[in-house]
């Protein structure tokens, strides 16, 4: 909430507008677009699209991040994008992974090994033309993503290495807890 955010758009469903009732009362010029039940990324965001006039950011309720979100839009702003994905090589296979020979034998076995390629965490920026390529039902990352490549409109990967977590996963929210609680913080 400290990178210069002016205005925020909150797509929840109506079972967790309570939950932010008082959260952020005195923080930011705060708007909530609720729906009824679960709609997907693609069609809550175009259920905000009367909020959207300028670049806006994208950011996955069930992702905890310490991302610079002035970085990431200035990388946008330079390579003047139509969307900037974030992305972490950090990102941990929840399964172990094996490397077996032609005839069976295990060689190898790596539990939960870094995947080591660029994975997107689940935060954007966007330009306003972006929600010509969303279609209600789709998904960003199945649909929407690569139609925008396809029709040649310039994606970039901005890459951070500040911790990530899907708290929407068991396992990495008790990564975070720990990693939190472990943390100490300046008053």
């Amino acid at each position: 909430m400290s990178q210069n955010q002016r205005d925020i758009v909150l797509c929840i469903n109506k079972w967790a507008k309570p939950h932010f009732k008082h959260e952020f009362r005195d923080l930011l010029n705060i708007k909530f677009n609720v729906s009824q039940e679960p709609m997907g990324t693609v069609t809550e965001v175009l259920c905000a699209k009367e909020f959207i006039h300028e670049t806006f950011g994208l950011h996955y309720g069930d992702d905890l991040t310490e991302i610079n979100y002035e970085a990431l839009i200035r990388l946008h702003r330079e390579k003047n994008a139509t969307m900037t994905i974030a992305t972490t090589t950090q990102f941990a296979l929840a399964v172990g992974v094996i490397n077996i020979n032609s005839q069976g034998k295990v060689l190898q076995l790596r539990e939960k090994p870094a995947f080591g390629k660029p994975t997107w965490i689940g935060i954007a920026v966007l330009e306003p033309r972006a929600l010509t390529y969303f279609k209600p039902g789709e998904d960003i990352a199945t649909h929407t993503i690569p139609k925008m490549l396809k029709a040649g409109e310039p994606v970039y990967a901005y890459k951070t290495e500040s911790p990530w977590f899907d708290v929407g996963n068991i396992d990495q929210w008790r990564r975070a807890d720990k990693y939190y609680r472990g943390k100490s913080y300046g008053n």
